[in-house]
């Protein structure tokens, strides 16, 4: 979809194991997508509802650092993945269809990131028709990763938001 999605305002609040960010879209790409969405889900009316046309995963992998280590993700005797899978525990969008942009604001619980290990990525994928999204990488309308061990990491101090 090229320029049409955009990630912003990520954090990761480490003692929660929580992350949240906020995905900008240009109405001017998304616009039938998100029509469609709401036909298949019954409303036709408003195009100005804060149903999404997507669907949200968070993948968060085990990144080796040994240059000789493979992982063989064929192997049946692996039975656990390196990654683990987690969709969205709070999803709320606002903007209209008059507007420029939609905005989805995306939380995640259950977060762990080993700074010198992880990768993290956001997966979207469209809504099936039936309800049912599975993921598959192949599928996703877009992927954004959001940290990797070679990403610069900067932390913040709680009392800098002004949460009185």
């Amino acid at each position: 979809m090229g320029d049409a999605l955009f990630v912003d305002n990520i954090y990761y609040l480490e003692s929660a194991e929580n992350l949240q960010l906020t995905l900008r879209c240009k109405n001017s790409k998304i616009g039938l997508m998100y029509l469609d969405h709401l036909g298949t889900v019954g409303i036709v009316d408003s195009a100005d509802s804060e149903m999404s046309p997507f669907k949200f995963y968070l993948k968060v992998s085990s990144v080796n650092t040994d240059a000789d280590a493979k992982i063989d993700e064929t192997d049946e005797n692996n039975t656990s993945p390196d990654y683990i899978l987690l969709e969205t525990v709070n999803e709320s969008s606002f903007g209209k269809d008059k507007d420029r942009y939609r905005y989805f604001v995306l939380s995640f619980d259950d977060v762990k990131i080993e700074y010198a290990k992880s990768k993290v990525e956001l997966y979207v994928l469209k809504y099936s028709i039936d309800g049912e999204t599975v993921f598959d990488e192949n599928e996703s309308v877009g992927r954004f990763t959001l940290f990797d061990i070679n990403m610069p990491k900067t932390k913040i101090q709680a009392k800098k938001f002004k949460l009185d």
